[in-house]
């Protein structure tokens, strides 16, 4: 789940909602659905989320049609908060502490200031995150400006207050 929320940028209740014939396999994306505004979208994802999605499933031994699956009873799909809590879990065998109020939605901010760092254009940004307009884009990448000028500031700085 974690590979799949780093590479794509999927929103946490899309990812809640992906069923079995979602995954794109050939094509390394995910078909989502259930996005905001129902906007039907292709998503891709590394060869190294591909992997890992597959050794999960491969573990599975049930015929449910998602993705994820809660098997704390009989398998049921993992929802919305069932899937931000074992990112949480996560985050705190890593040794992450204190509560990170969406570690999900940080991976989806991180992937959308990536593609602008890296160039990729604006059309196929909003695309692939499922936004409609170009705002969402600046919303996004923000911090990551605020991060830029700040950096740009102490490059300025003098390291013994100009003496």
């Amino acid at each position: 789940m974690l590979w799949l929320f780093l590479t794509s940028g999927i929103r946490r209740a899309e990812m809640s909602m992906l069923q079995l014939d979602d995954l794109l396999w050939e094509q390394d994306a995910v078909r989502v659905i259930y996005g905001k505004g129902q906007k039907e979208r292709l998503v891709s994802f590394t060869g190294e989320a591909q992997m890992v999605m597959m050794r999960y499933l491969r573990l599975r031994n049930d015929d449910r049609p998602w993705v994820w699956v809660n098997y704390q009873k009989t398998p049921q799909r993992l929802g919305y908060e069932g899937i931000g809590k074992d990112m949480d879990k996560l985050f705190q065998r890593a040794g992450l502490k204190g509560q990170i109020k969406d570690v999900c939605h940080i991976f989806r901010r991180t992937l959308a200031a990536n593609a602008v760092r890296q160039g990729v254009t604006r059309p196929h940004i909003m695309g692939h995150m499922g936004w409609s307009t170009e705002a969402m884009i600046a919303h996004y990448t923000a911090a990551m400006e605020m991060e830029a000028e700040a950096i740009e500031q102490f490059q300025k700085l003098e390291p013994f207050g100009g003496q």
